[in-house]
């Protein structure tokens, strides 16, 4: 096992930790991608051992990325790569597979390579993969009540819900708006609770898309794209978002 695969949005992470691939493993073939999309092709070009796979990426994240290769007939061996989606790790978790929180250490990294040696088997690691996906897909759904019926869209596709009286507005990523008769706080009762966060008793934003906060002015940055969003903030939720990251 001497070939990897490091896909991150981010230059100095992927710098970073391509050195230290090189350090554990001084003999390995180290290639980057800078996205989902790069990541696919420099997976079918150069057919790694082991990917080293953000999850938080924009357009298309890591679990998109791995969903796409085993629907292509792949079966990837992979390190999920996070900062603090503990969503994301209780569903990795419970499919047995491995990850690596940023900033990653030499002394993990060489221990998650060495178990990725013992179990050197890429078709148990594929059932735990479609494992994964069914748990994220499954638990990833919101239904939306509408005038007319219902909609079933992805909570990570939920920029932030903002209150208007008994009914939400749910402000999607593609800059689409739902409203439905349902109140933000049982809108918040079926989100997963470590994706969302209260910035005011009347707004309920995104996490995956917080860019900055301002305590001054006391508002706080939504980043979608290039375009940034800003937001009321409410006094006392600042020091509790501090506390999350």
């Amino acid at each position: 096992m001497n070939r990897f695969l490091v896909v991150d949005d981010e230059d100095k992470a992927r710098a970073v930790l391509h050195k230290l691939l090189q350090l554990v493993e001084p003999y390995c073939q180290v290639t980057e991608a800078n996205s989902a999309e790069q990541g696919i092709t420099r997976y079918l070009e150069f057919q790694p051992d082991l990917i080293f796979l953000d999850i938080e990426m924009p357009h298309k994240n890591g679990f998109e990325l791995v969903q796409e290769l085993i629907l292509s007939g792949e079966s990837p061996r992979v390190v999920f790569i996070t900062a603090f989606n503990q969503y994301a790790i209780q569903a990795i978790k419970a499919s047995a597979l491995d990850y690596l929180l940023k900033p990653i250490n030499e002394n993990d990294l060489k221990q998650c390579i060495n178990r990725a040696k013992l179990i050197d088997n890429n078709k148990k690691d594929k059932n735990k993969l479609d494992d994964l996906i069914n748990r994220l897909n499954m638990n990833n759904r919101l239904k939306v009540n509408t005038r007319t019926g219902f909609e079933i869209i992805k909570q990570d596709n939920i920029l932030y819900c903002e209150a208007d009286g008994n009914y939400t507005n749910i402000c999607l990523t593609n800059r689409t708006k739902l409203t439905t008769a349902t109140t933000l706080g049982i809108i918040e009762d079926q989100l997963i609770s470590d994706l969302f966060f209260r910035v005011s008793r009347s707004i309920l934003i995104n996490l995956d898309y917080l860019k900055s906060v301002n305590r001054k002015d006391k508002v706080c940055h939504l980043q979608i794209g290039g375009e940034c969003i800003t937001l009321p903030l409410s006094c006392s939720r600042v020091q509790k978002l501090a506390e999350i990251f």
